[in-house]
C-alpha cells in the first residue's frame, strides 16, 4: 500500500501488521502518482508484447518469437503469461487507464508517446469483442489478440 499525504507516516504506524505500506512523502497526490506509473508500465508491457507477437505472425514465426522472448526474458513472459488471459474481459479499461496516464504525463510536460500507443493498441484488442466471461488461457488471448489479423473493428476502433 502506497501512501502520501501530510499524514501518511501516522497511516503507516497503523497498519503494519495488516499490510506492507511505504509513505512516499507528504505531497498529496505522489501516491497516486507512483500507482499511474506501476500500472502504465504492466500494461505499456502488454500492449508491446501484443504487438510483437503479431509482427511475429506476420513474419510466420509466433512460436519462434515467443521461444526466444522465453529464452531471453523469462520472468517477463512469466509475468505476461499471468496478464494477459485478463486482457478479454479488461482490455478497453486498461486503454483508458493508459490514456490517464497519457493526460498526466501532458500535464507534466512530458510526452506522452509510448503511454498513448499503448492505449491504441489495448483498443484495438477490446474492439476484437472476445467474451470477457470466459476463463482464457495464456495461448488462447495471445491468439486472439496478437496473432489473429486484423479485422474492420480493429481499424474502426484506431480511428
Amino acid at each position: 500500500l502506497y501512501l502520501s499525504g501530510s499524514r501518511a507516516s501516522e497511516l503507516i504506524e497503523v497498519l503494519p501488521d495488516v499490510f506492507h505500506t511505504t509513505a512516499l512523502g507528504p505531497q498529496a497526490g505522489a501516491a497516486s502518482a507512483f500507482k499511474l506509473a506501476f500500472a502504465g508500465f504492466n500494461k505499456g508491457l502488454v500492449a508491446l508484447f501484443l504487438e510483437v507477437m503479431g509482427a511475429g505472425a506476420v513474419a510466420g514465426r509466433p512460436d519462434e518469437l515467443l521461444r526466444c522472448l522465453r529464452e531471453f526474458y523469462p520472468g517477463t513472459v512469466e509475468t505476461l503469461e499471468r496478464l494477459l488471459p485478463s486482457y478479454p474481459l479488461h482490455a478497453a479499461r486498461r486503454a483508458e487507464e493508459m490514456d490517464e496516464l497519457a493526460r498526466w504525463l501532458s500535464s507534466e510536460g512530458r510526452d506522452p508517446a509510448v503511454a498513448g500507443a499503448a492505449g491504441d493498441v489495448l483498443r484495438r484488442a477490446a474492439a476484437r469483442g472476445l467474451d470477457g466471461a470466459r476463463r482464457w488461457t495464456f495461448a488462447e488471448a495471445l491468439a486472439a489478440l496478437a496473432i489473429a489479423p486484423r479485422n474492420d473493428d480493429d481499424a474502426a476502433a484506431k480511428s
